[in-house]
This record gives structure tokens, sequence and C-alpha cells, in this order.
């Protein structure tokens, strides 16, 4: 039985977005180290994660890379946050469909909205 492939959405894109999300509002910068310290992922594993993370678009391009002789820890995002396609992936913020739908609820809730096919009355 050979090992099952690591699903990197599941187990470092979202606890990264997640952990990104909880302190967005607490920090002006996050470093690799404490990503890696507070997640139990390896800071080379954050790092590839945190690249293909602003890559997709899903944080901004803020990732600055010092020359720490191969120790990625100390590198650090400045202006920790998520872009809006990043909220959207941890439910900060409803997707498109789900906004529509709430949006099509509350006015189905309305009192004064006429039914369809009823005369409408001045």
């Amino acid at each position: 039985m050979g090992d099952q492939p690591t699903d990197l959405w599941e187990e470092r894109a979202l606890p990264i977005l997640r952990y990104i999300a909880a302190h967005e509002s607490h920090t002006s910068g996050l470093t690799v180290g404490q990503l890696s310290n507070a997640l139990g992922i390896s800071g080379d594993a954050v790092t590839i994660e945190l690249d293909r993370l602003i890559e997709a678009g899903y944080i901004p391009p803020k990732l600055i890379k010092t020359s720490t002789g191969g120790d990625p820890t100390t590198w650090f995002l400045v202006n920790c946050r998520l872009t809006e396609r990043g909220a959207r992936a941890v439910s900060l913020w409803p997707r498109a469909e789900q906004l529509v739908q709430l949006i099509e609820a509350r006015a189905e809730a309305e009192p004064d909205r006429p039914k369809e096919g009823a005369p409408v009355t001045s």
C-alpha cells in the first residue's frame, strides 16, 4: 500500500489562510517562523505555500525574503491580510452564488412585493 497523496489545500493552504484571517487585524507583519510554529508546518513548506497563495491571488505579494543563509523562518509578510479571493476561500465573504441566494431570499420575504403575475395597482 503506497503513501496517500498530500492534500496541500487542506493541510497547508487553508490553515495558513485561516491563521492570517485570524491575525490580520492584530499585526502588521507575520514571519514564516510564526506560521511554522503555530501550524506545525516546516518553514520551507510554509514558504512554498505562501508563494503559491501569492501567485494565485489569495494574499498580497508582500513576502519579504531576506538573506538568512537558507533559513526562511525570518522571512515575513508585510501588511498581513487576505485579498477578496482569500477571504472567500475561508468563508469570510460569501461566494457569489451564496450572495445571490441571500438577496433573492430577502427580496421574497419583503411584504410589499407583489406576487409574480399579480396585477400592479397604483
